[in-house]
C-alpha cells in the first residue's frame, strides 16, 4: 500500500460538486412525485444517493482519461461505479437522518438553522461512512471502492476520517441554506432545485478548496492497495 499526499485539493472538484448536487437536489425535489417516498427521509437519502452518483460516475469515467489528473505517476482514468454508489446510497441515508434530528433544534434564524443542519449532517455522516468502510475493507472486496490509472488498479483503503468529516460538514453548512431555496419555489420546481444544487455545490467546495488550499494545505491523504 501507497499513500498519495495532497497539499491542493484539484481545482476540478468544484465542477464535480456542482455536477453532483445539480443531479442529486432535482431527484430529491422530483422522486416524491412518481415514487411515494417523504421528501429528506432516510429512504429516499438511499435512493437519491445511489443514483446521483451512478449517473455521477458514469459522465465522470468517460471524461477522466481526458482530463489527465495525477494519480502517482500515472493519470487518473475511472473509478467504480458500484461500490462507490452503495456507499454513497449509506452516506445519503444517514445525511437525511441525521438532517432529521437536527430539525428538532430550534435556531430562529434560518441560515443559520440549516447551515449547522448542514455542517453536524455532512460532518457526522462522512464519520460513519469512512469508519464503516475502513472497517470492512480488508474483509469484503465487493465493497471495495476501486479506482483505475493508465497503468495500474487500486484499491482504496485509508482517508483521514476526522479532517474529511471537518471538510465535508462545512462544505455542507456553507452549500444547505443556497440548496433548499428550491423548496420556495411554486413552478418549475426540479429546475429550480438543479439551479440552487448546483449554485450551493460551486458555494461549499469554493470554501473548502481556500480553506485547505490556502490554509491547511496539508493533512488529506488517499490510502491505496494495488491490485
Amino acid at each position: 500500500m501507497f499513500t498519495l499526499k495532497l497539499h491542493r485539493i484539484p481545482l476540478h472538484l468544484l465542477w464535480i460538486m456542482a455536477l453532483l448536487e445539480g443531479i442529486t437536489v432535482p431527484m430529491v425535489a422530483g422522486l416524491p412525485r412518481w415514487i411515494p417516498l417523504e421528501t429528506k427521509s432516510v429512504w429516499q437519502g438511499a435512493v437519491v444517493g445511489f443514483l446521483g452518483l451512478v449517473v455521477l460516475l458514469i459522465i465522470l469515467n468517460r471524461i477522466l482519461p481526458r482530463l489527465r489528473v495525477p494519480l502517482g505517476e500515472d493519470t487518473l482514468t475511472g473509478i467504480s461505479v458500484l461500490p462507490a454508489a452503495l456507499w454513497n446510497m449509506l452516506l445519503l441515508a444517514l445525511i437525511f437522518g441525521i438532517q432529521k434530528l437536527a430539525g428538532l433544534l430550534h435556531i430562529g434564524n434560518w441560515v443559520l438553522h440549516y447551515a449547522l443542519s448542514g455542517f453536524l449532517s455532512v460532518g457526522g455522516a462522512v464519520l460513519i461512512t469512512l469508519l464503516l468502510y475502513q472497517a470492512l475493507s480488508p474483509h469484503l472486496d465487493w465493497l471495495n471502492i476501486h479506482i483505475k490509472s493508465t497503468g495500474k488498479s487500486y484499491t482504496l483503503r485509508r482517508t483521514p476520517v476526522a479532517l474529511m468529516a471537518l471538510l465535508g460538514g462545512i462544505y455542507e453548512g456553507c452549500a444547505l441554506p443556497i440548496i433548499l431555496l428550491w423548496q420556495k419555489a411554486s413552478v418549475h420546481v426540479p429546475l429550480t432545485a438543479a439551479v440552487t444544487g448546483i449554485l450551493g455545490g460551486l458555494a461549499g467546495c469554493m470554501i473548502v478548496l481556500l480553506l485547505y488550499n490556502g490554509i491547511l494545505r496539508k493533512g488529506l491523504f488517499i490510502g491505496l492497495a494495488e491490485d
